[in-house]
């Protein structure tokens, strides 16, 4: 059961279970009926597409996979849209290898400890006869 992608292999979110686009109507009819039966934010179904970028970029995505997912045959299109993620995601490596940085910084420093206790101790045996 289920639905099958067509046959170049994409797949629509919002179909109908022969496979074939529901209308715009359709969906934000039933979106509105959802939000309001649960109480939820408002959100339309392209809320969904920004929401699922946001979600790729946040997991690690390039923005020429974003690009290629989202279908958009520029990147600059991708970019433009998309750079408020960007943005973030650029601070968020920065601090990723900040503490990297600091965490080798603080690991060559213990190791440089142990290195000198173990000289230490070696200086510190008495041989056994």
């Amino acid at each position: 059961m289920g639905i099958k992608p067509t046959k170049d292999g994409e797949q629509l979110l919002f179909v109908s279970e022969e496979n074939k686009p529901l209308y715009l109507d359709y969906v934000n009819h039933n979106l509105k009926i959802i939000i309001k039966e649960h109480h939820l934010k408002r959100i339309t179904p392209h809320g969904f597409r920004h929401t699922h970028c946001s979600l790729l970029f946040e997991s690690g995505a390039s923005i020429k996979e974003v690009q290629v997912r989202l279908g958009h045959t520029d990147i600059k299109t991708t970019m433009d849209i998309y750079t408020h993620v960007t943005k973030r995601q650029t601070e968020e490596t920065a601090n990723r290898f900040a503490d990297f940085m600091s965490a080798t910084d603080e690991n060559y420093a213990n190791s440089q400890k142990v290195k000198s206790m173990v000289k230490t101790e070696k200086k510190q045996t008495i041989p056994i006869r």
